[in-house]
């Protein structure tokens, strides 16, 4: 091969691996809990977007029954549990869960109610649900199944 070539492959994979290396350390350094940050910017983000009639969205504070937040309630998931566990929110409120644990989580209604229902949430992994009807909405992590939250909407 042409020793430009050989070269340029050489300079790509140098580029490659440095763009890896600082994207890696960067994850590394990410702090475990940013409040201030709703988890969207390096976390993916699922949103419940199919309109129903009990649609909605959970945010936990931290407190096992948190105050009624009006817009936004954010729910960790964090050291096997929703923390949160019971959270009372607004209606029309969105509530999200982050999952920050290293093991793979879900956010799925008991029983047949509607509710929140996400797909595997990986670590850093956002869920959001809005919640339009008043009511309780209970909630589990199908994988885990001393994993359990509520979420009571208000008018």
């Amino acid at each position: 091969m042409n020793k430009k070539i050989v070269g340029m492959v050489i300079s790509v994979i140098a580029v490659a691996l440095i763009a890896f290396a600082v994207v890696f350390a960067l994850r590394q350094n990410a702090p475990e809990s940013d409040t201030s940050n709703d988890g969207t910017s390096d976390s993916q983000y699922n949103e419940n977007t199919t309109p129903s009639e009990n649609q909605g969205t959970d945010t936990g504070t931290g407190s096992s029954d948190a105050e009624v937040q009006s817009t936004e309630a954010k729910v960790e998931i964090k050291d096997m549990a929703f923390q949160a566990s019971t959270i009372t929110v607004k209606r029309g409120t969105v509530v999200v869960w982050t999952n920050r644990d290293d093991v793979a989580h879900n956010v799925v209604t008991e029983g047949s109610a509607a509710g929140p229902n996400s797909e595997t949430l990986t670590k850093n992994q956002v869920y959001s649900y809005t919640f339009n009807e008043t009511g309780t909405f209970n909630y589990i992590c199908s994988f885990h199944s001393g994993m359990k939250g509520t979420v009571k909407v208000v008018d």
